[in-house]
C-alpha cells in the first residue's frame, strides 16, 4: 500500500476497485482511495493506493483456475482516470 496524503476526521473518502490482471489461478485487483475536496480546494486528492493478489482455492485447497464468471465480471470495471 503506497500512502500519498493525509486524512483528517471528518474528510469523505471514495475508494475504487478495478481488476489489473488476470493470472491462471489469481488476479490482482487494484484500489485507490480519493478525499472528496476540502474547502477551498476543487479536485479530490489521492489518498492510497493498494495491489491485492486474490487466488482461487478449491475443495481440495489447491489453486484452481480464476472462475469465467469473475473474470467476465471484473472484466468491464476501468482503471481511474488519472
Amino acid at each position: 500500500m503506497d500512502y500519498l496524503s493525509e486524512v483528517l476526521l471528518g474528510d469523505r473518502l471514495r475508494i475504487r476497485t478495478w481488476a489489473g490482471e488476470f493470472r491462471r489461478t489469481s488476479m490482482v485487483m487494484l484500489q485507490e482511495a480519493r478525499r472528496d475536496p476540502r474547502e477551498g480546494e476543487t479536485e479530490p486528492t489521492p489518498v492510497a493506493r493498494a495491489s491485492v493478489v486474490a487466488v482461487w482455492i478449491g475443495e481440495s485447497r489447491r489453486p484452481i483456475r480464476v472462475p469465467s464468471e469473475i473474470r467476465e465480471g471484473f472484466g468491464g470495471l476501468e482503471a481511474p482516470e488519472a
